[in-house]
């Protein structure tokens, strides 16, 4: 089985920091616009938050990395949850929910270890009522975008 198409994807540079925290840029930056409300930018205050649900060491090929996006892609949130593994001299494969008002969206990001690259998105989706009920139960910490 290979690897989903959209691990291909790349998106656009960054822009200027808004927050000073650039993981909460780039989260601004992949959700704009927000898939569950509409919104067409985001910004700091209007209910919009993030967390970190999952992260695995991305080496190309392993077995790891395909259970981990096969977790993403069945919709598994409380096992993909556990993976929470990091190694910051190579490439991340990440997993943040993003709620706001409206509903929670998923987003699969590429982390390069290369320290002038830019993550890029690799998918979003909006999930249901059920999985964000599910999601809301894991042991996460929600940032403020």
């Amino acid at each position: 089985m290979g690897m989903p198409s959209w691990l291909n994807k790349v998106s656009s540079p960054h822009p200027p920091s808004v927050s000073g925290n650039a993981t909460t840029d780039d989260i601004r930056r992949f959700i704009c616009p927000c898939l569950a409300c509409g919104e067409k930018q985001v910004e700091p205050g209007d209910g919009h938050q993030y967390a970190l649900v999952a992260s695995e060491i991305a080496r190309e090929a392993s077995m790891e990395l395909r259970h981990f996006f096969q977790l993403y892609e069945n919709h598994d949130w409380a096992a993909l949850n556990h993976i929470q593994k990091f190694d910051g001299t190579v490439n991340a494969a990440l997993i943040y929910a993003v709620q706001c008002n409206c509903g929670l969206t998923m987003l699969a990001v590429r982390s390069p270890a290369e320290l002038y690259d830019s993550d890029s998105l690799l998918d979003a989706r909006v999930v249901g009522e059920s999985e964000a009920t599910v999601i809301k139960a894991l042991p996460l910490t929600f940032t403020s975008i």
